[in-house]
C-alpha cells in the first residue's frame, strides 16, 4: 500500500524495535508522540527515500538519551525532521564518524540535556542542520559556560532556540560564525538587555526574528542598538 503519513499517537506504544518501519518505503511522516516509549533500536528506523524529507514526532515519550546513529541509516536526500521535545533525555550519544548526516530539523526542548564531552562532540557532527530548538533544558545557560566551539561547525544552521536556559549574557562566541541565521530565541533567561550586550548581535547580518521577551532591561530597552542589525523584522 502507498501511504505518506502514520499515525501512531496516543498507543501506549513503550518500544521501537529493529526494521519497524522498513517496508514503509512511501513514509513521510511518522506521529509516534505521547506514547511510552523507552526504548529505540538502532535500526528503528532503517528506511530510504531519496526524494522527499522524512518527519519523525516523538514528542511526549519517555525517551532518557537521543542516539545520532538511529538515522545514520535512513537515507532520505531531502532531510529528516526530528521531534525530541516533552521527554526525558538527559544523554546524546554519537558513536560513529560519519560524514553524512541527514538530520535537518531537530527540536530537543523541554528536556534534561547535560553539557558533556559527548554533547559538544555530537554538535559537532551534526552538520547539515538547519533548526535546532535547546530550549527549556538543564540549564544550558549555567556555569561551566557553553564551549565556543559547540556550534561551530553548524554552518547551515538557519534557526537558534536557547530560551529558558537560565543564560545570564548573550553567547556571543556561539553564534559569531553564524551568517546563516534568521531566527534567535534568547527569551525567558536571566539576560540584562543592554547597548553593551546587544552590540554583538549586529554581525548576524542576516537575522530577521529576534526573542528577547522574558528577561530585564533598563529602563530604557536600546532599540538604537537593535536598529543596527541589518535585517530585523521582527523583534519580540
Amino acid at each position: 500500500n502507498y501511504f505518506t503519513t502514520l499515525d501512531l499517537s496516543y498507543n501506549e506504544i513503550t518500544e521501537l524495535q529493529k526494521n519497524q518501519f522498513e517496508q514503509i518505503t512511501s513514509i513521510e511522516k511518522i506521529d509516534l508522540s505521547h506514547n511510552m516509549i523507552e526504548l529505540i533500536d538502532d535500526d528503528a528506523f532503517l528506511i530510504k527515500n531519496e526524494r522527499v524529507e522524512l518527519t519523525i514526532d516523538l514528542s511526549f515519550n519517555q525517551i532518557k538519551i537521543f542516539n545520532r546513529e538511529w538515522f545514520l541509516k535512513s537515507r532520505f536526500d531531502q532531510g529528516i525532521n526530528v521531534n525530541f521535545s516533552f521527554n526525558k533525555i538527559s544523554e546524546i550519544i554519537c558513536h560513529e564518524n560519519i560524514e553524512q548526516d541527514f538530520l535537518k530539523h531537530l527540536d530537543l526542548s523541554h528536556n534534561q540535556i547535560l553539557k558533556s564531552e559527548i554533547f559538544y562532540e555530537c554538535m559537532i557532527r551534526m552538520t547539515n542542520l538547519e533548526t535546532l530548538d535547546l530550549s527549556f533544558n538543564n540549564n544550558l545557560g549555567t556555569e561551566p559556560h557553553l564551549k565556543l566551539e559547540t556550534f561551530a561547525e553548524l554552518r547551515k544552521l538557519q534557526k537558534l532556540s536557547l530560551a529558558g536556559n537560565n543564560f545570564s549574557s548573550i553567547p556571543f562566541g556561539l553564534l559569531s560564525f553564524k551568517k546563516n541565521l534568521v531566527y534567535l530565541d534568547l527569551s525567558s533567561n536571566n539576560l540584562h538587555i543592554s547597548e553593551s550586550s546587544l552590540s554583538s548581535l549586529t554581525t548576524l547580518r542576516n537575522l530577521n526574528q529576534l526573542d528577547l521577551s522574558f528577561n530585564s532591561y533598563d529602563e530604557y530597552f536600546p532599540y538604537t542598538v537593535v536598529r543596527s542589525i541589518p535585517s530585523l523584522k521582527e523583534l519580540g
